[in-house]
């Protein structure tokens, strides 16, 4: 009987162990779509950045040659406006990415709790076998001596 439920909680563990790994390897995927959505983003500022100083360009040179390339200004202008939508959604994924590893964090770190716990009632259990073991041993000893018409010591000597 005793056996039987050690070995439905170790069983129990087992199944723990995989939900933990299982929890662990969604960590990592979401830890490695976080890192690739600010690596987007950061791709994205820098685009932005290129592209500003290239409509800097357009203008100054607009005003140097004197002949007005609106045209060119304007799809500068355009390609600008639309890295900076990018750029929001990319802000947007990395924000939601984030909740979705911090929410996989809580998860990996409630599975670990839980194994734990069911680690520590598997070790008391075991104990608890191991001494009703040892006083059905001791009783045996006991009846034994006691039929032999002899008292015995007790092993445990205390300081």
């Amino acid at each position: 009987m005793v056996d039987q439920s050690i070995r439905s909680l170790q069983a129990a563990l087992l199944k723990r162990e995989a939900v933990t790994k299982h929890v662990l390897v969604a960590l990592a995927e979401a830890e490695r779509v976080l890192s690739d959505s600010i690596q987007e983003h950061k791709v994205l500022e820098k685009d932005l950045s290129v592209s500003l100083l290239r409509r800097e360009g357009i203008l100054s040179q607009t005003e140097i040659s004197s002949s007005i390339d609106l045209q060119s200004a304007r799809l500068e202008d355009d390609f600008i406006l639309g890295l900076r939508l990018q750029i929001i959604r990319a802000i947007h994924r990395v924000s939601v990415r984030k909740k979705k590893r911090d929410q996989t964090r809580l998860a990996y770190l409630e599975a670990k709790k839980n194994q734990s716990v069911l680690e520590k009632v598997i070790e008391k259990k075991k104990a608890a076998v191991r001494a009703e073991q040892e006083q059905a041993e001791n009783r045996s000893l006991d009846d034994i001596y006691s039929a032999l018409g002899f008292h015995r010591v007790s092993k445990r000597v205390s300081l």
